[in-house]
């Protein structure tokens, strides 16, 4: 086996970094070949994923969820279907490996990786509208945030991180709040069942889940899972600030989809307009793609990917 590890040294506050010599012997045990590269600057950690996709058995994303978002990119833009994907945490969200249930002890997670029989996963293929009207492609496999959640996104990366996950996004989530300016947008889809629907309101948030948590521990893919061909949406419709602030813990324990007013449906693809003249953010596994218009299909059982039992 040849593994390559796609490391961002600057994840976990600059930790990670000093630990490339750790990495190097416990992969050593497991694999027969490893290579360990380093990125250094934004869109880095895709362009060394699909270099590594044409040597590799196993890339390994060696970082937070921006980190993995940029390495599943690389992978699928590379078109390599054999080669499997998977992620060793060391950020700040590290909300992807909650799902695949990946182990946070490096002396666990790295055998576990380089040994787990991968598993096909469904990832999602993103269209979102950029500054100078132009469309850009994006994959992600853990979830795609519109709205509020962009914004979020948008303070956490622009600020301090070393609260740690959980707190860093609480943080950003309230202050978001407090300045938020409901745009109003049409939400359309085709059901799990092959039937269309549709929403128009104002429009808090709208999660598109593949896996099950973002923004530091936030349960909103309850029920999905990374193998059905299916998207786990959720859209909070406009609220007030107190039930917004009232409702945040319901966003933590998964109970937020049995809101009367939370929309939860299945679907295979979504399209989401803005109808008011706010440009709405969107997220993908903590990075920002673009904003809507937005067309999100799940793409099912594409990637090979490593996860824990």
């Amino acid at each position: 086996m040849r593994a390559v590890f796609v490391v961002n040294p600057r994840s976990a506050a600059g930790r990670t970094g000093a630990r490339l010599g750790e990495l190097e012997a416990l992969a050593r045990r497991s694999a027969d070949q490893v290579e360990i590269v380093q990125t250094r600057s934004p869109g880095d950690g895709m362009r060394l994923a699909a270099e590594a996709a044409a040597v590799a058995d196993r890339v390994i994303a060696v970082g937070g969820d921006g980190t993995a978002n940029e390495v599943v990119n690389g992978l699928m833009e590379a078109g390599r279907s054999g080669v499997a994907f998977g992620v060793l945490p060391a950020g700040t969200g590290s909300d992807l490996v909650r799902t695949l249930k990946v182990p946070a002890a490096w002396t666990e997670a790295v055998p576990m990786l380089l040994g787990a029989s991968p598993r096909p996963s469904d990832v999602m293929e993103g269209t979102f509208r950029q500054a100078d009207g132009s469309d850009r492609r994006r994959w992600a496999i853990n979830v795609i945030g519109l709205g509020m959640a962009g914004d979020v996104v948008r303070r956490v990366n622009q600020g301090s991180k070393r609260l740690g996950g959980t707190l860093t996004f609480l943080g950003a989530t309230l202050s978001a709040m407090a300045a938020w300016r409901t745009p109003q947008a049409e939400l359309s889809w085709v059901g799990e069942d092959g039937v269309a629907g549709s929403w128009r309101g104002g429009l808090i948030n709208a999660f598109v889940a593949n896996g099950q948590y973002c923004g530091g521990g936030m349960w909103v893919g309850r029920g999905g899972s990374l193998d059905d061909g299916l998207l786990e949406i959720l859209i909070i419709p406009d609220q007030s600030l107190f039930s917004l602030v009232a409702r945040t813990p319901k966003l933590y324990d998964g109970s937020i989809r049995d809101v009367p007013d939370v929309v939860a449906i299945r679907a295979h693809e979504l399209t989401a307009v803005a109808t008011s003249a706010e440009v709405v953010l969107a997220d993908a596994d903590g990075e920002q793609p673009g904003c809507l218009p937005v067309r999100i299909a799940c793409r099912a059982r594409v990637l090979p990917v490593c996860m824990g039992g």
